[in-house]
C-alpha cells in the first residue's frame, strides 16, 4: 500500500478518522436500547404502524439521558 501511495501520491488521499467513541455519542445508547427493548421482532405492515410504535415507546428512552452524564465525560477529555 505504501508503494502504491508513493507512486500515486497526487491521486488518492488518506484521511484518518477519529476512533469510535460511543460514550461521546448519546444516540448510540438510544439506538441500542430502542432496538433491543422496543423494536425487537417488530415488523410493521405500514408506515403508520411504525410511527405509532415509535411514539408509544419513546417515553422509555428518556431515562437514558438522566442516567449518563455526557457533559462530565466530555469535560474529562
Amino acid at each position: 500500500m505504501n508503494e502504491f501511495l508513493k507512486e500515486n501520491e497526487k491521486r488518492p488521499r488518506v484521511e484518518f478518522l477519529p476512533p469510535y467513541a460511543p460514550e461521546l455519542n448519546p444516540q448510540e445508547y438510544i439506538w441500542c436500547r430502542w432496538k433491543k427493548n422496543y423494536m425487537a421482532n417488530f415488523c410493521p405492515e405500514n408506515l403508520r404502524q411504525l410511527i405509532q410504535r415509535t411514539k408509544s415507546t419513546s417515553h422509555g428512552l428518556y431515562p437514558i439521558f438522566r442516567k449518563y452524564s455526557y457533559i462530565e465525560v466530555v469535560l474529562k477529555l
